[in-house]
């Protein structure tokens, strides 16, 4: 009988791992949706003229720059998902940029008053 109990606590166990993975990869897919829809909120935020232009399609492009810093601020995106969903190449590139942009929001100056004056 003992043998039973263990194979039972075995399977149980097994159930319950599995359940937490299930979980955890739902919660993941939550996250990525909210961050989708947040990246489409700032775009819809964004004039056409400033994803327009000739540098519009650069890794750094200052409106891929303004959403990233907006979305790190405002939401726990990730920056490898960040990274890919706004073409910025290498996460650790993303964050460079990201952060000359962060210490002129320091100065006191709005993400997109900088996106629309063509500062970043």
């Amino acid at each position: 009988m003992s043998r039973n109990i263990g194979h039972a606590l075995i399977h149980d166990h097994k159930l319950a791992a599995d359940s937490r993975a299930l979980e955890t990869q739902g919660a993941a897919e939550v996250r990525r949706a909210q961050w989708e829809q947040a990246v489409r909120a700032a775009l819809a935020r964004l004039s056409a003229a400033a994803r327009t232009g000739v540098d519009t399609q650069r890794k750094s492009a200052g409106w891929k720059v303004s959403i990233a810093t907006y979305l790190k601020a405002a939401t726990e995106v990730s920056n490898g998902w960040l990274a890919v969903r706004l073409d910025m190449g290498l996460p650790v590139y993303m964050s460079k940029h990201l952060g000359l942009l962060q210490r002129e929001i320091g100065k006191g100056r709005r993400w997109l008053d900088l996106l629309e004056k063509g500062k970043v």
